[in-house]
C-alpha cells in the first residue's frame, strides 16, 4: 500500500511535522529522503531493505555507488540524493574544526578529526594539510574503502597538498577492527608517501591509524624516520 493511503498519523512526513524528526525511526527518516518506493513497495519498506542490506544509516550513506546501483528501486535520482547528503554531512562535520587550529601532537590531530570516523563500518582515509606554523589548513577526504582496507593515492594526496599550498601533510585512516597496528599495505603506503614527499618538497609528518579514541602514530613509533633514512641509504 502506498504511504499516501496510510493513516495521516503514521506517515513519516506528517509525523515529523507534528512530533519532530527525533521521533522518527531510521527507516522513516530514510524514507523521507527517498521520497518514493517502486511498484508495490513503499518508501519505508525500501528504506528498511537498505538498512538491512548495509547495516545502518552510515552504511547506506557511505556505500559504494556500484553497490547502491544493485538495489531494486534505487534509481539514479535516489542515489544522487544519497551521495549529496553524505557529502553535506561530511562538510558539516569539517566545519566543527576550528580554523587555523595548531596541531603539535598526534593527539591534537586525532582529537581534531575523530568525529569524521564515528560509527563507520568501513575504512576512510583523510589528508590533513598544514602550513608552516603547523596550523591545519584543511582535512580532505582521500578515499573510502571496505571493512578491512582503504588506500590513499600518492598522486591525489600531493596534488591536493599543492592546491592548498601546504607545507606538510599527515594522513589519517581508521581501522574498523580493534587492531590499530598497521598492515603490510599501511607500511608500504607510508614508505611510498615519505619518498614522494621528499621529491615534491612536502614532507609526510605522520600516518595515523585510529579506532575509538585509540591511535597508532608512525611518527611516534619512529617509522617515518626509518623510511626516510632507508631512502637516503
Amino acid at each position: 500500500m502506498s504511504i499516501k493511503h496510510w493513516p495521516p498519523a503514521e506517515r513519516p512526513r506528517e509525523k515529523l511535522l507534528r512530533h519532530g524528526a527525533e521521533h522518527l525511526s531510521a527507516a522513516e527518516l530514510l524514507a523521507i529522503i527517498l521520497q518514493s518506493g517502486y511498484k508495490k513497495t513503499d518508501a519505508v519498506t525500501l528504506a528498511r531493505h537498505l538498512l538491512k542490506t548495509f547495516g545502518s544509516l552510515s552504511g547506506c550513506f557511505h556505500a559504494p555507488p556500484s553497490q547502491l546501483a544493485t538495489i531494486k528501486g534505487l534509481g539514479t535520482v535516489k542515489r544522487v540524493v544519497i551521495a549529496a547528503l553524505c557529502e553535506i554531512n561530511q562538510r558539516l562535520l569539517k566545519e566543527k574544526i576550528p580554523a587555523k587550529k595548531t596541531l603539535t601532537t598526534a593527539r591534537d590531530i586525532v582529537d581534531a578529526c575523530m568525529f569524521l570516523f564515528h560509527g563507520l563500518d568501513h575504512e576512510r582515509c583523510y589528508g590533513a594539510f598544514l602550513n608552516k606554523k603547523n596550523e591545519l589548513i584543511d582535512l580532505f577526504h582521500l578515499s573510502t574503502g571496505t571493512a578491512t582496507h582503504t588506500a590513499a593515492e600518492p598522486k591525489q594526496l600531493f596534488r591536493e597538498a599543492l592546491r592548498f599550498n601546504a607545507s606538510a601533510v599527515i594522513i589519517i585512516h581508521n581501522h574498523v577492527s580493534k587492531n590499530i597496528f598497521p598492515s603490510n599495505d599501511d607500511m608500504a603506503l607510508t614508505d611510498t608517501l615519505v619518498r614522494c614527499g621528499k621529491i615534491v618538497g612536502i614532507p609526510l609528518l605522520d600516518h595515523l591509524i585510529i579506532n575509538n579514541g585509540r591511535f597508532f602514530s608512525f611518527n611516534h613509533e619512529g617509522l617515518i624516520n626509518y623510511f626516510m633514512s632507508r631512502d637516503c641509504g
